[in-house]
C-alpha cells in the first residue's frame, strides 16, 4: 500500500468522475434517460453519488496496481493499460446487463463509450504520474 501513487489515483479518480459527469450529464443525458427509463431525480443525492465515486476510486486504484505491476510508465502506456482493462474486464462485465436483457441495446454505445473513456483517461493519468512517484 505504501507504493500506491496516491496523487495519481486521486487525479485519475477525479478526472474519470468528471468524464462521467460530462458524458451522462451533458452529452447523453436526454438519450440515456429516454432509453433507460430511469428517473434522474432518483439518482441525485448523497448516497448514489458517493457509491458511484467509490466505484470509480476502486477501479482507478486497481489501474494503479496493474500499471505499476506491468511497468507501464507514461501517459500513453497508462492509457493503453486502461483501454485493455476496460475491454477485458469493464466491457465484459457491463455486457451482462445487455446479454440478459436488463438494459436495452440502444444504451450500448453510451455505456460502453463511457467505460472506455473512464479507463483510458484514468489509466493515462495514473501512468503519467507514475514517473513522478518514487520507485519502491
Amino acid at each position: 500500500m505504501l507504493r500506491v501513487n496516491w496523487p495519481g489515483v486521486a487525479a485519475g479518480t477525479l478526472a474519470a468522475y468528471l468524464v462521467g459527469f460530462v458524458w451522462y450529464g451533458l452529452l447523453f443525458e436526454e438519450r440515456w434517460v429516454a432509453l433507460s427509463g430511469v428517473d434522474p431525480s432518483k439518482m441525485q443525492g448523497g448516497l448514489p453519488m458517493a457509491a458511484g465515486f467509490l466505484a470509480v476510486l476502486l477501479s482507478v486504484f486497481g489501474l494503479d496496481w496493474v500499471i505499476r505491476r506491468t511497468g507501464s510508465l507514461g501517459w500513453f502506456s497508462g492509457g493503453r493499460v486502461g483501454l485493455a482493462t476496460a475491454l477485458f474486464f469493464g466491457l465484459t462485465v457491463a455486457a451482462n446487463d445487455f446479454i440478459y436483457g436488463i438494459k436495452t441495446l440502444g444504451l450500448v454505445p453510451i455505456d460502453f463509450g463511457y467505460i472506455l473513456l473512464w479507463f483510458a483517461v484514468a489509466g493515462s493519468i495514473v501512468g503519467g504520474w507514475q514517473r513522478r512517484a518514487k520507485p519502491g
